[in-house]
């Protein structure tokens, strides 16, 4: 197996060091798209209540997202976020509100898409705000307080997004976000990704509040790996680290992510030292 990376970037600076809960590691679990489907709500719930998770990021437009937004009304002690969508799925806004976002079936459009026309300038800032406005206005009207945000398909960390999130930032009330990955399971296929989110944690870093360190695992891991949640562990560095995970058994890859997580995590976290907390923890 290969080495779990911590990373060769240079240590980043931080101008926020008292948050780590009186202990050398504090770590972070969020469950991404909460939300999604009765599927990923009743799994998520599961490893809530497993004690292996801290955090979750709620898709405000999924099919689910009434069941996970009750949920997390009923439990504040946790944190729970947006998973902001700007690609894949359908909109909030009409598609004829946000017309260079969205395909003609009305569908937001596909990440890679997204990024080219991005980078080509087919994409409208105020098109591209108006939907950021929209997740973040329904998920207050739901009445979820929002402690942090991340995005699907890392969105969120995108040049062109992250302008107009550093921009709204006051305006939606957000101080928290998810920081681009750093830390890897296995050495990435792409070395220039590792610079590029150096560079965009960086720049996030003057705006809002992070984890030192992010990882995700997702569609990264195989069967014979399957106990990676033991290995990280081991292995994390020192500060605040976020693990991101898609909790579910329906599909081979979120299976992998959950089944270590599920049976053994409760126990592994109890290795001193190791605080599980949440995006509260972050704030000022």
């Amino acid at each position: 197996m290969r080495g779990f990376l911590k990373s060769v970037l240079p240590q980043l600076e931080f101008d926020y060091t008292e948050r780590k809960c009186g202990v050398s590691q504090s770590l972070i679990i969020n469950a991404d798209d909460f939300g999604y489907s009765d599927h990923t709500v009743g799994w998520t719930v599961k490893c809530f209540e497993a004690g292996v998770l801290s955090s979750a990021t709620i898709m405000v437009g999924a099919a689910a997202v009434g069941r996970a937004v009750e949920f997390a009304k009923e439990n504040p002690q946790w944190s729970f976020g947006l998973h902001l969508c700007l690609t894949d799925e359908r909109p909030l806004c009409l598609p004829s509100e946000i017309p260079s976002m969205v395909t003609h079936e009305g569908l937001l459009w596909p990440t890679r898409v997204f990024m080219i026309r991005s980078a080509l300038g087919m994409i409208r800032r105020e098109h591209l705000e108006k939907e950021i406005r929209a997740q973040v206005k329904s998920l207050c009207d739901l009445g979820v307080h929002m402690s942090h945000l991340d995005g699907h398909g890392h969105i969120h960390r995108m040049p062109f997004v992250m302008r107009s999130l550093i921009t709204l930032a006051k305006e939606i009330g957000m101080t928290c976000i998810r920081p681009a990955q750093d830390l890897y399971y296995q050495t990435p296929r792409c070395p220039a990704g590792r610079w590029l989110n150096s560079w965009v944690n960086r720049s996030l870093r003057t705006s809002f509040f992070a984890p030192d360190h992010f990882l995700m695992t997702s569609g990264k891991i195989t069967a014979e790996n399957a106990f990676w949640f033991r290995d990280v562990v081991k292995r994390l560095p020192e500060g605040c680290t976020e693990i991101g995970v898609h909790p579910g058994m329906d599909e081979p890859w979120r299976k992998l992510d959950t089944e270590c997580l599920f049976k053994e995590g409760a126990a592994i976290l109890t290795r001193p030292g190791i605080a599980l907390t949440t995006y509260h923890c972050l704030k000022r």
